[in-house]
């Protein structure tokens, strides 16, 4: 390979890097028990920086001290994360299933894991808001502004949803309008 297609694909991996390296992955990988063999990773101040922003996010404040030394025996496996029933589960298991079953052993540190845990990592919501851009924005609409092209998608987006719903016969209730009627 020449040295404009390395530097091109070194861009493009910092790219990706910068765009995938947020609080909430850093958490998901501190919280992995796949990743606990990686142990030079708990050093890295990226990752710990992110996961104790996560931390400050989603715990309460006055369990944040005690999900901190949680994770530190989590991932030191030290205490009740040292039996072999447990070792084996975190190899053998997927992260889901293991802090549902094991997390229990660590309560404030298994409500963060499954929180962190539970996001979704697919990007279909992404391809069909870019979807939607492309439909709305194309060759002979070119000349739109930005602004008016995103307020497009969102009533796009918005009716599209709201025929998704009606084909399914959701009926929401709505309340009764207590304001003054046109009339007054």
């Amino acid at each position: 390979m020449d040295t404009e297609n390395l530097v091109t694909i070194r861009i493009r991996w910092q790219a990706r890097w910068k765009m995938l390296h947020t609080p909430l992955h850093a958490a998901g990988y501190m919280l992995d028990p796949e990743y606990l063999s990686h142990t030079d990773m708990t050093s890295v101040a990226d990752v710990m920086k992110g996961t104790e922003q996560m931390i400050e996010k989603l715990v309460p404040p006055q369990k944040q001290a005690i999900t901190l030394s949680q994770l530190y025996e989590f991932r030191l496996q030290k205490g009740c994360w040292q039996r072999a029933v447990v070792q084996n589960a975190m190899s053998n298991t997927s992260a889901h299933a293991f802090w549902t079953l094991l997390g229990s052993r660590a309560p404030e540190l298994q409500s963060l894991a499954i929180q962190v845990l539970s996001q979704v990592s697919s990007a279909s919501a992404c391809e069909r808001a870019w979807s939607a851009y492309a439909f709305i924005h194309d060759k002979k609409r070119n000349r739109l502004t930005a602004s008016r092209a995103s307020k497009l998608v969102w009533v796009f987006s918005n009716l599209r949803l709201v025929k998704s719903m009606q084909s399914l016969d959701c009926k929401e209730q709505f309340p009764e309008w207590d304001g003054l009627s046109d009339s007054e």
